[in-house]
């Protein structure tokens, strides 16, 4: 990284008036490609720990993985063993480790296919959470706009009921004069 720094540090100090024959001129050359070499190495030092974060959990699955494998060649010596005359299994017992194997492998292929859907679709469920949010924050509007609608319409029956009650007075009024 440091070599392809170094063109950046010429250009930078082309222009200066020291130079690189002296220390300070040699200092000013060197200061661009180092800060630039180290910010390029923190920056990829974070992003590395960045997608360890997110692989974590396929490491852990491909650590059992690796376990399992040593599981089944533990038994397939143990079989070279019996085939050769030492008895070290009894046929119940190989059977019953048998099972256990089968299921583990069963299990560690599913755990392996559920992190890889769930790796492929971050993303999604990272917008699946937003688009709750938005659902949310849009059915409370809603409420809102009901709530609203509801009171406008209260605010209209009681208008109307208060013009009825004047037409009410108004016919009361007449039918007193006359």
């Amino acid at each position: 990284m440091f070599v392809f720094a170094l063109p950046l540090g010429l250009a930078a100090t082309r222009n200066a008036t020291a130079g690189v024959r002296d220390l300070s001129g040699a200092l000013e050359f060197a200061q661009v490609p180092i800060v630039l070499t180290v910010l390029v190495m923190v920056g990829w030092n974070v992003y590395m720990v960045q997608a360890a974060k997110r692989l974590r959990t396929l490491m852990q699955l491909l650590d059992e993985v690796d376990r399992y494998s040593a599981v089944i060649q533990a038994v397939d010596v143990l079989d070279r063993l019996d085939a050769v005359g030492h008895r070290s299994l009894k046929a119940r017992d190989r059977g019953e480790i048998l099972q256990a194997l089968r299921v583990t492998r069963d299990t560690l292929v599913s755990g392996l296919r559920t992190e890889k859907v769930l790796r492929q679709s971050r993303g999604l469920l990272t917008r699946h959470a937003d688009l709750i949010h938005s659902l949310e924050t849009n059915l409370v509007a809603l409420r809102a706009l009901e709530v609203n609608h509801q009171a406008s319409e209260y605010g209209q029956l009681l208008h109307e009921a208060l013009q009825i009650s004047q037409r009410v007075q108004q016919e009361v009024g007449r039918i007193a004069d006359l």
